[in-house]
Order: C-alpha cells, then sequence, then structure tokens
C-alpha cells in the first residue's frame, strides 16, 4: 500500500485525495436528523492553508493506509461500504425509513438519494468485495476464525485507527451479509483496542447474526 501511494503521489498527489472523496469521505453523508461531522481529506491546498507546510510524498505513503491527516466518522465508513456491498452507487443514508399512522398504514415513504456512482470500474468493484470476502472466509484471512462457523456469508473488514493525542487506537470492523443479496451492513467501532479483528469482529458477527437471523 505504500510503494502504490508513493507511485500515484508521483503522478499527481490530488489522486489519493479524489478518489477518497469519491467514497464520501470529507463531506458530509447528507443524513437527516442527526448533527455530522465532514471530516478531513488532506491534499496539497489544505495541507497548506491549515499546516502552513507544503506537502510530502509521505503524506501521500500515510494516506494510503488511511492514516496521516484523514479523518473519517464512523457513519462515512459504513456508508461507503454500503455502497461497495450494494450497486456501487454511494447513497445518503436514512435516519428513517417510513412513518406510520395508528394501525400501521404508511403516511411517509422515504428512499436514499443517490450521491453518485463510486469512482471505480465494475472489475476493479468486484475486486474490492473479493479481498472483503478473503478477509472473513478465507484460511489466511485476519477474520477468518471469527466468522468460520457462522451461518452467515459474510464479507469485512477491520481497522485500525492511532490516536496519537490520546495514547489509545480506535479500532473497527466493518461487514455486510449475506455476499448474494446484502440486505444488512454493520460498523462496530471501539474508541480504545489494539485489534478489530479480534475485538470488534465478533460483535460485528453477533450483529449480522441478530438482524438477519443465525
Amino acid at each position: 500500500f505504500y510503494e502504490i501511494a508513493l507511485r500515484l503521489d508521483h503522478v499527481d498527489p490530488n489522486i489519493l485525495p479524489e478518489f477518497a472523496r469519491g467514497f464520501g469521505y470529507g463531506q458530509l453523508t447528507g443524513i437527516n436528523g442527526l448533527d455530522e461531522d465532514p471530516g478531513i481529506v488532506p491534499d496539497p491546498k489544505w495541507k497548506e492553508e491549515n499546516q502552513g507546510e507544503p506537502w510530502y510524498s509521505g503524506d501521500s505513503v500515510n494516506m494510503g493506509i488511511g492514516q496521516g491527516f484523514l479523518l473519517v466518522t464512523p457513519l462515512q465508513l459504513a456508508n461507503a461500504y454500503s455502497a461497495i456491498a450494494g450497486g456501487g452507487v454511494l447513497r445518503k443514508p436514512l435516519l428513517v425509513r417510513s412513518i406510520s399512522e395508528a394501525g400501521g398504514a404508511a403516511a411517509q415513504e422515504f428512499t436514499a438519494e443517490e450521491i453518485g456512482p463510486l469512482p471505480v470500474s465494475a472489475a476493479t468493484l468486484a475486486e474490492i468485495r473479493r479481498g472483503l470476502t478473503l478477509v472473513t472466509q478465507s484460511p489466511g484471512g485476519t477474520s477468518y476464525q471469527v466468522f468460520a462457523s457462522s451461518p452467515l456469508d459474510v464479507a469485512g473488514k477491520s481497522g485500525t485507527a492511532e490516536d496519537l493525542a490520546f495514547g489509545a487506537d480506535h479500532v473497527f470492523f466493518v461487514a455486510y451479509a449475506n455476499r448474494s443479496a446484502p440486505s444488512a451492513l454493520t460498523l462496530v467501532a471501539l474508541e480504545e483496542g489494539k485489534l478489530g479483528s479480534v475485538e470488534a469482529g465478533p460483535k460485528a458477527r453477533k450483529v449480522l447474526e441478530a438482524v438477519l437471523g443465525s
């Protein structure tokens, strides 16, 4: 990942930031009813304006693994993976799907507004999904032991975010099921942890099995 990020930086240091924004990072998701933060997708202009320093290749290398100045919210992460799991289209997440009157009749229905397609080809999207499957279903995957006995067909990814200011890492696990027709996605975020696959992964499995049935 370091090497790929470095090669991209040598072509144009704005490539990685532009792709990150295409997945919904660095901007509000557009969800109604919740206050949210846009996060930060750094680029040479942002660093000059906010840090008073030029952009270095090391900044791109850090960004290549989701570190450095990059800041994303759990909601942004879940929304991006929802697009990956689905048809490759980023949408505004819904907090409420419908409002019903007494007796159960739906008085108002809401649909997720499309933001735009992810900036990748169908072949690349398929390869991303394959990688997420290997995490949970290949014996060499970091979360294979967590999901090996699950009746669900799960794909997912762990992650760790360093918090140098407070000294504790944040760990994540995002997963969706079932792969052939995804209908549920969960993201577990722990403010303190060491390994997302070990600490957050089992919780993600429990959520998916509770929602979809075990």
